[in-house]
């Protein structure tokens, strides 16, 4: 038997520090061992483009009486669900989704308890609503939705521009042992990344029995109205408190607010032309302006 005396140091563990191990084979092990199997009413998954306020949403959701979640992304949790920073590829599944897709019959009932079991000995006491985040995710709504019936998604879109510098300001593909060697991404990659996710959100749509649309701009401007919208569609009482002021995402204590025009900023005249090139029209059919209308 599992000594649970020889675990209580780990509660002294600082948060972040406490979620890097439950990334770990051993954090994986334990959490499968002891965690609750989770059995909400009604799964939530937020989905997205990378650096899309896809944290600063789920964290909002997750602060509801009737909601729980793990506090990070729930692939990094569990080690029955692929991701690309696995492969050498962070913020980045795109460029290897043929290495990343799975399917229905990959999952026998034990892998799926195990899920069950690894999120629930993060997602604290037991909720009606559970709320899981992860970027991954966004690349198998369908796979998920047979996985968990009447499962709930909601898609967080932003301007594409933006969405791509902060992809390649925050990736670190070196740290992950990037395959291809890279240290960098080229916007290239990051604005491909952002297309390839909006596109396939698309094309999923109709196959989703429970999908939502949120707007970074719309969720930065007015978060609590985007929030009572979101209770309505859930189903859970309407939020208590407002969320417009500070907030903590990623670690950071800041205020709520669209940092677009600040990523888009820190574009050169060059990562424009080729965000536009790439994307451009994408982001004119999504009513985004170009990303020369800042030069």
């Amino acid at each position: 038997m599992l000594d649970l005396a020889r675990l209580r140091p780990l509660d002294q563990l600082p948060a972040r520090a406490w979620r890097r191990f439950g990334r770990t084979p051993a954090g994986h092990a334990l959490a499968a061992r002891l965690g609750p199997e989770a059995r909400p009413e009604r799964w939530v998954f937020v989905t997205g483009c990378y650096n899309s306020g896809t944290t600063l949403l789920a964290d909002a959701l997750r602060t509801h009486p009737q909601v729980m979640g793990p506090p990070a992304e729930g692939v990094y949790l569990t080690d029955r669900l692929s991701h690309p920073e696995a492969l050498g590829w962070p913020r980045m599944w795109h460029v290897c989704l043929d290495r990343l897709e799975q399917r229905p019959e990959d999952f026998s009932p034990d892998d799926l308890r195990r899920i069950r079991r690894q999120w629930g000995f993060w997602s604290g006491p037991p909720r009606p609503v559970l709320v899981e985040k992860s970027i991954a995710n966004t690349y198998r709504m369908p796979l998920l939705q047979q996985l968990f019936p009447g499962a709930i998604f909601i898609h967080v879109l932003r301007d594409g521009a933006a969405a791509a510098e902060g992809i390649r300001r925050k990736a670190r593909p070196a740290e992950r042992g990037n395959p291809q060697g890279l240290t960098r991404y080229p916007i290239e990659l990051c604005i491909r990344q952002w297309r390839a996710s909006v596109e396939l959100a698309a094309r999923d749509r109709p196959r989703l029995e429970r999908f939502i649309e949120v707007r970074y701009e719309d969720l930065t401007r007015d978060i609590d109205a985007e929030l009572a919208r979101l209770a309505e569609f859930i189903g859970i009482a309407p939020f208590a408190r407002s969320h417009a002021g500070v907030k903590r995402v990623h670690g950071e204590e800041r205020p709520v607010a669209d940092l677009n025009a600040a990523s888009r900023a820190r574009l050169s005249a060059e990562d424009r032309r080729i965000i536009d090139r790439e994307a451009g029209d994408l982001l004119r059919a999504l009513g985004y302006p170009p990303a020369d209308a800042d030069a």
